[in-house]
């Protein structure tokens, strides 16, 4: 997720993060990769 995505999705009074498929780990602000287990493997969540 970029940058501009967050902060359209705050402007929609959206909070929108990121999990991770690995370890269920939810990241606030959106993160490339996972600070729990270290994974890529990261979807859009809000």
């Amino acid at each position: 997720m970029s940058v501009s995505s967050f902060r359209e999705g705050l402007k929609e009074s959206k909070l929108l993060g990121c999990v991770c498929e690995g370890c269920d780990n939810l990241m606030l602000p959106p993160r490339m990769i996972c600070n729990k287990c270290g994974s890529t493997n990261l979807k859009e969540h809000c």
